[in-house]
């Protein structure tokens, strides 16, 4: 299968201020095609870290894609980080240029020169030309790996990946599909979870079985990957089957259904068959 490694680029994500949401965004739409995520990185704004981040990343993966460190000031460096993995040299490809000097035309604004690294490019890079923003994103293909690079704001982000690269990828992947389903747990420890359905944990390769610990419940995520959705839900269903006949009422929901919405649901059940029993025998 295709292995995927996401690298996050930018001093301040190191520094705690902003949260280094593009990841999981970009997690979850990997998934949803059936490719695995191994490792994410985090690495600042520097040219031989990111270099050597994307050397390790390129190692362990087949497609490696950053966010960040695409823009037009002196810290934008992922470009020459990129280039130093590689060992490729940077070239300025006018037509970049141009569609640069047009861009601030149209938004009737004067240009600062130092917008025009924008058009530096790694030697052999396709470039993806953004609509929103002016940072272009950068597709490169090495000994049958692809790396991606792609801007840190969220919109611009999504942009190429929705409009570029998640298209190129789902092609590479093959039809594929990852389906979740999150049963929840309550009123047995986690260790004891554990213990009995540790069988079914070790045994199972697709559909997988994970534990998600949080206050109150233990939540047992489902995941299996087949050609449709309706095949994954499939592979499923005999594990959830033996899963709630291991835990019996233990197991109070699936998927997003909160605690609260379970129980008043059942107590909305109970009160109509009180009503209905009330009815049949006259309240008496």
């Amino acid at each position: 299968g295709v292995r995927a490694e996401i690298v996050g680029i930018g001093t301040e994500i190191l520094l705690g201020q902003i949260a280094n949401s593009n990841a999981q965004w970009i997690s979850q739409r990997l998934a949803e095609i059936g490719i695995d995520v191994l490792h994410h990185q985090v690495v600042g704004d520097n040219v031989d870290r990111i270099a050597g981040a994307f050397r390790q990343a390129l190692d362990r993966a087949n497609v490696v894609i950053a966010t960040g460190g695409l823009g037009p000031t002196g810290d934008d460096v992922t470009r020459h980080g990129v280039a130093r993995a590689l060992g490729l040299r940077i070239e300025r490809r006018s037509e970049i240029e141009d569609f640069l000097r047009e861009k601030f035309r149209r938004l009737g604004r004067e240009m600062p020169e130092s917008n025009l690294v924008q058009a530096d490019v790694p030697a052999g890079a396709r470039y993806i030309l953004p609509d929103r923003g002016t940072a272009p994103g950068l597709a490169l293909e090495a000994d049958g790996r692809r790396l991606y690079a792609v801007p840190g704001v969220p919109a611009e982000m999504r942009e190429m990946m929705e409009g570029t690269i998640l298209p190129e990828l789902r092609e590479a992947a093959g039809p594929a599909t990852l389906v979740s389903r999150v049963l929840r747990v309550t009123g047995i420890p986690e260790a004891r979870v554990g213990e009995l359905l540790d069988d079914l944990f070790l045994e199972s390769e697709n559909p997988t079985l994970a534990y998600l610990a949080s206050a109150g419940e233990v939540r047992l995520r489902l995941s299996a990957k087949a050609e449709t959705r309706e095949e994954a839900e499939a592979l499923i269903e005999p594990l959830e089957k033996e899963i709630r006949a291991r835990l019996g009422d233990s197991v109070f929901g699936s998927d997003q259904e909160e605690l609260e919405a379970v129980v008043g649901r059942l107590l909305a059940e109970r009160k109509l068959i009180v009503s209905c029993a009330e009815s049949l025998t006259g309240g008496g």
